[in-house]
């Protein structure tokens, strides 16, 4: 398995902003080649949204084992039977990943939108918002406008649950 952490900007247009992280929520950022060789491994290109959380499943798939049901990710190869899940890139900045007490960068991609939040003691505020669709390289942010507003709610409403998930592992509840 050959894989890379992030994209660093691989290849498209320069935004310029070095490790402001966050705003490393972009696909020149996110996107990491994925490369499984092996005996058995048929050769093949999926084109799916993905994330390092599938990557463990993905491997267990591989060799014919079932991933545990506490694994958030799927394996890759059933991304296409999911294209409405969300995938989830969230950041807590330099130092110590204490989010009680410091800022947690998240985002929360679909194949047509992304949603990009700060949250701050656990409550997000909507920073960024792009309809991939008609702006692939997330230019127009649209955070502010009437447009997509449902759209919008729904990963607010995911960001909200996961938040809440991670306050009670913080505080030793979950």
């Amino acid at each position: 398995v050959i894989t890379g952490d992030h994209g660093t900007e691989a290849g498209a247009p320069h935004r310029g902003l070095g490790s402001n992280l966050p705003r490393l929520f972009y696909d020149e950022h996110l996107h990491v080649p994925l490369i499984v060789n092996g005996p058995g491994v048929a050769p093949k290109t999926i084109d799916a949204l993905s994330s390092h959380l599938d990557l463990a499943p993905t491997i267990l798939d591989i060799a014919g084992i079932t991933p545990p049901d506490v694994f958030q990710g799927l394996p890759i190869r059933m991304r296409h039977t999911h294209p409405d899940t969300l995938v989830w890139s969230e950041n807590a900045g330099l130092g110590r990943c204490d989010i009680a007490t410091k800022p947690l960068y998240m985002s929360v991609r679909s194949t047509t939108h992304r949603s990009i939040v700060c949250a701050e003691n656990f409550v997000p505020e909507l920073r960024e918002f792009y309809n991939l669709e008609n702006d692939p390289f997330a230019k127009d942010n649209l955070a502010s406008g009437n447009k997509f507003t449902e759209i919008r709610e729904s990963h607010l409403a995911a960001i909200q649950k996961r938040l809440e998930k991670l306050r009670a592992q913080s505080e030793g509840q979950d």
